[in-house]
């Protein structure tokens, strides 16, 4: 009986990752998505987090004071630090609110009239899955809304490490141009 050896010669941590994935069906039950979807958030330097409500109450959309207090909630929830806010009510109806965040910005437009609001977060900062979870539940609990829809990305990709090369001393790392170069 002859003796038959294997030689690995190659080896990379996503082939181990994609041998320990749970099916489908409790990846769904679980909210566990796949390995490979989940890549690491400090190789990216913006997390942005949007939201469209539909079926809201007509009147919170239109309610200065409900719009702003919500981007404040939606902040305190991502540990989020407030700079300042900015509102402005559209005549005969909706209402637009910043909210300037020291990680970035929280924003929402409302369109009363369809019962419809879009929201954002955006942050430097890492938004888990428990923390839109929480912001979608307050959301539709603060303006009364029958469903969402949420979409989370990532931006900015291998700044870090752009960043990281200058501040070791490597010189050879090229700096983003700016739009102005003379």
């Amino acid at each position: 009986v002859e003796k038959r050896v294997a030689k690995m010669m190659y080896y990379h941590p996503a082939m181990h990752r994609a041998l320990f994935v749970l099916p489908a069906e409790l990846q769904r039950r679980f909210h566990a998505p796949p390995p490979w979807l989940q890549e690491a958030a400090e190789e990216f330097i913006i997390q942005s987090f949007m939201t469209q409500a539909h079926g809201c109450s007509g009147s919170l959309l239109n309610d200065v004071q409900v719009v702003g207090a919500l981007l404040k909630k939606m902040a305190a929830l991502a540990d989020l630090t407030s700079l300042g806010s900015l509102e402005h009510t559209f005549e005969p109806q909706g209402v637009t609110a910043l909210l300037l965040v020291s990680e970035s910005h929280l924003s929402i437009h409302t369109w009363p009239e369809m019962h419809y609001a879009a929201l954002d977060v955006v942050s430097c900062k890492a938004i888990t899955l428990r923390v839109r979870k929480a912001i979608e539940a307050e959301v539709a609990n603060s303006l009364g809304c029958d469903s969402l829809v949420s979409h989370f990305s990532r931006r900015g990709r291998g700044f870090s490490q752009v960043a990281a090369g200058h501040d070791a001393g490597h010189d050879d790392v090229k700096q983003p141009a700016t739009h102005m170069e003379l």
